[in-house]
């Protein structure tokens, strides 16, 4: 810090009172000024507030790979994650967890299904079921696309395109080590250019 030199007090060094002694870059001269203390504002809200987004983001970091896919880069990251701080956070803080029913991975136009199940079939394999119906706007050939969340593991994985809308089930076989963990189901349906989507629709939990 500069000083600042008084014939009233002599020679005076930083905080002095409700004032600073400080030295202009410019002139060279000494000059007081009043402290300014740092802003960091704990308010319980603000508090709160933080606690939220550093837990969304240390909560959604395993779909971070799926959002930028679905999303679309960095930006559908941050897509992703603003969508579930604003509805899928639950409790109180410090303790919070997560709505995974709220979270969303894509949202676009094409028609999703009415009903969906999922449920488990043999010992790490998961089988999809939705009803199919023909209306206007509603392509047999769009694709079918699933995401599984292991909350356990806390792994994600997106399967693209594994079979046609028309086919109305699917078996999956998800990685071994996920035997026993709760997985979480997520389907959507797109184009077969892959252009145009339908908004995600959480399925339902299967205990492997």
């Amino acid at each position: 810090m500069a000083t600042f030199k008084s014939t009233t007090f002599g020679k005076i060094s930083g905080k002095y009172g409700e004032a600073l002694a400080t030295k202009s870059k410019i002139t060279g001269k000494n000059y007081l000024r009043p402290v300014s203390e740092p802003s960091n504002p704990r308010t319980p809200k603000q508090v709160e507030h933080r606690g939220k987004f550093g837990y969304i983001n240390r909560a959604m970091r395993s779909f971070y790979p799926v959002f930028k896919i679905t999303f679309g880069g960095n930006v559908g990251i941050r897509f992703g994650i603003n969508i579930a701080f604003m509805n899928a956070i639950q409790g109180e803080y410090p303790d919070f967890s997560l709505d995974y029913t709220q979270l969303l991975f894509t949202d676009g136009a094409l028609y999703r299904t009415n009903k969906a199940t999922a449920q488990k079939s043999g010992v790490s394999s998961v089988k999809i079921d939705w009803d199919y119906s023909v209306m206007a706007g509603n392509n047999s050939a769009d694709l079918v696309n699933l995401i599984f969340f292991n909350e356990d593991e806390d792994q994600a994985i997106l399967e693209q395109a594994i079979v046609n809308r028309e086919a109305a089930t699917v078996k999956v076989e998800l990685p071994a080590i996920w035997a026993g963990g709760k997985i979480h189901c997520w389907m959507y349906f797109c184009t077969p250019d892959g252009v145009t989507n339908s908004t995600s629709q959480y399925i339902e939990m299967v205990q492997l």
